[in-house]
């Protein structure tokens, strides 16, 4: 019996995002992570970083996506991550202001969510399998595509 893998660290799971956004992304989509890390330092580079508009909670995956430039914001965390209050307090500030935010644990739910916004091109899930019976004992087997993956 194979060892289940260990879950992936925050910092792979942003690496295979924008992975794949380079080279999945749907066209028109700008995605960046906003380096902006340096908020919870103490002292005067707190205040300095403040005055410069670091902003606490800032989202991982930042995206504008055409064709009205709605901005997505995605927060990620290791399996079991939970986000801070700040964190929560951004993802619903941007959905108040008409964007679309969401906070995921996983790899596989941070592709989902994407590909659920059209913002990658394709699909990471098998394509389902619906069997289908006919009369007597014929029976045949047909693959159902997803977004035009066949």
């Amino acid at each position: 019996m194979m060892a289940k893998a260990p879950p992936l660290a925050e910092n792979e799971i942003q690496r295979a995002v924008f992975a794949h956004l380079r080279t999945r992304g749907a066209p028109g989509v700008v995605a960046f992570h906003p380096k902006n890390g340096g908020i919870h330092q103490r002292g005067g580079h707190r205040g300095i970083n403040a005055g410069l508009g670091v902003l606490s909670g800032v989202a991982d995956v930042i995206i504008i996506a055409p064709p009205a430039a709605t901005v997505y914001a995605l927060e990620l965390k290791k399996r079991g991550g939970k986000p801070s209050d700040e964190q929560i307090a951004f993802i619903e500030a941007v959905e108040k202001a008409g964007g679309k935010a969401h906070w995921v644990d996983t790899l596989d739910d941070a592709l989902a969510w994407l590909e659920g916004h059209g913002l990658l091109i394709g699909s990471t899930r098998p394509a389902p399998r619906i069997e289908v019976t006919g009369a007597g004992s014929a029976r045949a087997e047909l693959v159902v595509s997803i977004r035009g993956l066949e």
